[in-house]
């Protein structure tokens, strides 16, 4: 019976230290399980705030393309609006323009015509003072006898 109880004695001091094992093992299991948690808790932590940060971010651009797009349909508002008063000066300019060239086309041909009716007007004048100068009575003419004098025409 000594033997059994030795026997036993050896058993149980072998099941205490594997039970003591277990325990240590499940123990560091216990650790390494929280610790891994406490990793993922900090990891989801980050990923939560540079998820915040992200969406942060993203709301600035928003309201970036936003402020962008309507300064971009302003300028675009003016640049039609300048195009469309340049085009409104440029159908002005070329009216202008077409009815200062009938103006010039017609003062070119009155102007024609004057110097045409100046040529011809020189040209009678011309032809006039020739038959004068035909027609005018010589010196020595019958007036003269008499003591009147002809007037001289020029």
């Amino acid at each position: 019976m000594d033997e059994l109880k030795l026997e036993q004695s050896k058993s149980r001091q072998h099941f205490s230290a594997e039970l003591e094992k277990g325990r240590a093992a499940i123990d560091e299991a216990a650790q390494r399980s929280t610790e891994a948690e406490h990793r993922a808790l900090r990891e989801i932590d980050r990923e939560r705030t540079a998820r915040a940060q992200a969406e942060k971010h993203l709301e600035q651009l928003r309201g970036k393309l936003a402020e962008t797009e309507r300064d971009c349909h302003a300028k675009l508002l003016d640049a039609n609006a300048t195009q469309s008063r340049l085009a409104a000066e440029i159908d002005g300019a070329r009216a202008s323009l077409a009815e200062i060239s009938r103006a010039h086309q017609a003062q070119s041909a009155e102007l024609q015509q004057a110097l045409q009716a100046v040529a011809q007007h020189k040209a009678e004048a011309g032809t006039l003072r020739e038959l004068v100068e035909q027609f005018r009575p010589t010196q020595k003419s019958s007036r003269k006898k008499r003591g009147i004098e002809a007037p001289e025409v020029k």
